[in-house]
């Protein structure tokens, strides 16, 4: 390595008073400092402000080196070689902005270093080496079909620096992989983004990493079995439904999964005493159910319809992921706690009537339901305040009979809700007085109701055996062939 320093004016009519050092400034001239570190050089420029200290180094690795000056911008390389004699003389460049290694089949570890060398300089390059072979560096897909076992590791470290890399193939041509899944989620580990072509044969099937859906029926999986289906999930980037009906899993299994994989919809069917339903259902109809047998409801997250009525159940707890219930019919029974029903913001339709246990602070949780807009709390003797129903300015019907509500109380109501249809009548059953059938012909089912018998499904429907496509099925008045007005 040379190293030359010079003054920072050469030209002999520069005037002595410009150097600020007299005649004694040329004393550095063409001085020879070969040997100097880069610390020694910054040091010697330091001290030497008026010095313009220009040296060349030479970058070996080929067989024509590489002359580079001190204050250059710019390395244009040839060969891998010159990258690793580059990095190692980074003290020496301290201007560095971008290094252009062209066609060189670089691997990622002299990347690696050079990014080290040189943080903020930019590296241009066209080709990665991968195990021995170059790569170019805008590959989108490698094929690893038939990769050794013994070489994975190195493949893993060698495709680092392949930005648009977004998939590996491990599938033959049989469709099946030669690596084995721990070795594949090896290089998921490393390459999370990537999207690792495998498949595998479980419970009958064969599961692949392009699915978008996975369905058992009925096959004995079990939670040993959910432990292989589990460790298959972390490759299976583009699965957006699992489904496991009737297939020996324990809902605390089943629930841990859902929660450790927030992006694939995981359903199964859960029980209630003699019922039946499956997580992604979106209407259930049960009586008699006890809190011990709700438990199990409380996995359940797409119901929309919801008749529960002619229970046994002192609380709602279940309800709390029922953020899509529209509909929720928790008639004749002995609740004392509805507090459940606080992330269901989404009531439009609510049957409450006949649980004489609740009073008026129990009710107050119905305030943030705005969207009602057909309530009926009839049969509740304790109820003095109707302040939950404020905020309900949807409401279109309020059955409110066999209660004690004072006169003062329903005429704020009034006052509160002029369009509403009501029934404060102390002595019509909640389920008469034109809340189910029309009031102008016997038998005839009023308009709302004669729609709550579809959406709920009283007309025969076994919604246990409806295919998951129903759950975004939109019921309305059309269907039912009658106008809301009728």
């Amino acid at each position: 390595m040379k190293i030359k320093l010079r003054t920072l004016l050469l030209a002999a009519a520069v005037s002595v008073a410009a150097l600020g050092g007299g005649l004694g400034a040329y004393k550095y001239f063409n001085r020879d400092l070969t040997g100097y570190s880069p610390a020694e050089i910054q040091a010697f420029k330091a001290d030497h402000p008026k010095v313009n200290v220009t040296y060349t180094i030479t970058i070996e690795g080929g067989e024509v080196p590489i002359f580079l000056n001190g204050d250059t911008s710019l390395a244009e390389l040839t060969t891998p070689a010159q990258a690793d004699d580059l990095a190692a003389k980074s003290d020496y460049f301290p201007n560095m902005e971008v290094i252009d290694l062209g066609s060189t089949h670089i691997t990622s570890k002299q990347i690696d270093q050079l990014q080290e060398a040189y943080p903020t300089a930019s590296l241009i390059y066209n080709y990665i080496n991968v195990l021995g072979e170059a790569v170019p560096a805008d590959t989108e897909a490698l094929d690893w079909s038939s990769l050794a076992l013994s070489d994975l590791e190195r493949a893993i470290a060698d495709i680092k620096h392949l930005p648009k890399l977004h998939t590996i193939e491990l599938r033959g041509e049989d469709g099946m992989p030669y690596l084995s899944l721990d070795n594949a989620l090896r290089i998921h580990e490393a390459y999370p983004h990537l999207h690792i072509g495998y498949a595998v044969k479980l419970f009958g099937q064969t599961i692949d990493t392009d699915m978008e859906a996975v369905e058992y029926l009925r096959v004995s999986i079990g939670d040993k079995g959910l432990e292989e289906i589990r460790a298959l999930l972390p490759l299976m980037d583009k699965l957006t439904y699992l489904k496991l009906d009737a297939c020996g899993t324990t809902d605390d299994a089943m629930a841990q999964l859902r929660a450790d994989f927030p992006n694939i919809e995981i359903h199964w069917r859960v029980y209630a005493g003699s019922y039946n339903v499956m997580t992604d259902n979106y209407k259930f109809w049960a009586g008699g159910l006890t809190d011990q047998q709700t438990k199990s409801l409380i996995h359940l997250r797409s119901i929309k319809y919801l008749d529960v009525g002619h229970h046994n159940m002192t609380n709602l707890d279940f309800c709390a992921n029922l953020k899509d219930l529209e509909v929720g019919i928790f008639a004749i029974g002995p609740l004392t706690d509805i507090s459940g029903l606080q992330n269901c913001t989404k009531l439009e339709y609510l049957e409450l009537m006949c649980n004489g246990r609740l009073e008026d602070e129990d009710l107050e949780i119905l305030s943030s339901m705005v969207n009602m807009e057909h309530l009926n709390i009839g049969d509740m003797p304790k109820l003095r305040s109707l302040a939950f129903t404020d905020n309900m300015t949807k409401l279109k019907r309020f059955h409110c009979t066999m209660n004690n509500i004072p006169q003062e109380e329903i005429d704020r109501f009034m006052a509160l809700h002029p369009d509403c249809e009501v029934n404060f009548s102390k002595y019509t059953d909640p389920i008469e007085g034109g809340w189910r059938y029309n009031l102008g012909g016997q038998g005839i089912h009023d308009a709302r109701y004669l729609l709550l018998r579809e959406q709920i499904g009283y007309i025969g429907l076994d919604e246990s055996k409806w295919p998951r496509g129903e759950l975004k099925e939109v019921i309305t008045y059309e269907s039912t062939g009658i106008e809301p007005e009728q």
